[in-house]
């Protein structure tokens, strides 16, 4: 329960502050940190957020069909902006009642309605979340840290003892690293106010700069590695097992994804107040839609759904592309 409930109030801060909006328990449903995936039912969230609301972390943000909650401290209102700065991800703040319906009763909201008929734009994908497992990847890189000789920009997090690396920016994607004490690797893209376009350019810019987290990485887990290249590991219960450092990185093309967000964006401007609504439809999927300021400081209404694909990019990619196919 201690571990959950750690990464429970880590998802927690980074909706506030991250994603600039408050939170309920359709968030926690399914969910990921640090790159392990986690559940949650209605009834344990419940029971965890009212013993940290006596706690003073969190207070109740606002109530709509569902109870919404917030960092103590942060508001969220028609009169109130977040008082939160460096908001790099570029997600805004709530600032309306949130609504939780089934998939049938969406046709009646009012907002959905004056939304559903939008002109859009080019479907895209932002804040992608993918992993990767590595043997001994861990183990060889933590060991280099302290040797300065190797040049290893990275540290490790004291509390739960991952390898951070530096945030890249590349191609205007923002890419953060972590190094997990199971070996297994997360990387998180950051582009919301940038999102990936699901055609032959985005996937381009989406591939290249995989490419180059991958030869960052290799180039990494070559420095970490002791003299000669090779490091034992055991894999599929053989003790003869040998990889090289080379080999440590999987191609980028077979990193799984374990989450993102799919959507669009309108074309037409939006003038009127902020918002952000949740629907969540009988198969638990999240569909949101809320109110954006974007790089033009215009601000758009953009429609998402929280995906799990759990499969390879490359996969992932394809199924994307074949649906864009069917729909033109």
């Amino acid at each position: 329960m201690g571990e959950l409930r750690e990464a429970m109030i880590t998802h927690m801060k980074y909706l506030v502050l991250q994603e600039h909006r408050p939170f309920s328990y359709t968030d926690f449903m399914r969910f990921e940190v640090n790159g392990k995936e986690y559940n949650m039912t209605h009834g344990t969230f419940r029971n965890n957020i009212s013993c940290l609301k006596k706690e003073g972390l969190f207070e109740i943000a606002y109530r709509s069909n569902i109870m919404f909650y917030t960092l103590r401290g942060v508001k969220f209102g028609k009169a109130s902006r977040i008082a939160v700065t460096g908001n790099h991800m570029g997600v805004p703040y709530s600032s309306t009642s949130v609504s939780s319906v089934s998939t049938s009763s969406l046709s009646s909201n009012p907002i959905y309605r004056s939304i559903k008929d939008l002109p859009l734009d080019k479907r895209t994908v932002h804040d992608l979340h993918l992993r990767f497992a590595s043997p001994q990847i861990y183990a060889t890189i933590n060991s280099s840290i302290s040797d300065k000789s190797a040049g290893l920009d990275c540290t490790v997090n004291s509390k739960s003892l991952d390898i951070l690396l530096p945030v890249w920016k590349i191609r205007d994607l923002l890419v953060k690293v972590r190094i997990h004490m199971t070996d297994t690797v997360s990387i998180v893209i950051g582009c919301s106010l940038n999102p990936i376009t699901l055609d032959v350019s985005g996937i381009i810019r989406l591939t290249n700069t995989l490419s180059i987290v991958e030869e960052r990485l290799s180039r990494l887990a070559k420095k970490a590695c002791p003299l000669g290249g090779t490091i034992i590991a055991h894999k599929d219960d053989s003790p003869n097992y040998r990889q090289t450092c080379l080999s440590m990185i999987p191609l980028y093309s077979q990193w799984i994804v374990t989450m993102w967000h799919f959507g669009t964006d309108a074309l037409t401007e939006y003038s009127g107040e902020k918002f952000c609504m949740t629907w969540e439809t009988a198969e638990n999927v999240l569909i949101r839609a809320y109110s954006k300021v974007m790089t033009d400081n215009k601000t758009r209404i953009r429609l998402e759904r929280q995906e799990y694909p759990n499969s390879s990019i490359a996969e992932v990619i394809e199924e994307k592309l074949a649906g864009n196919r069917r729909l033109s």
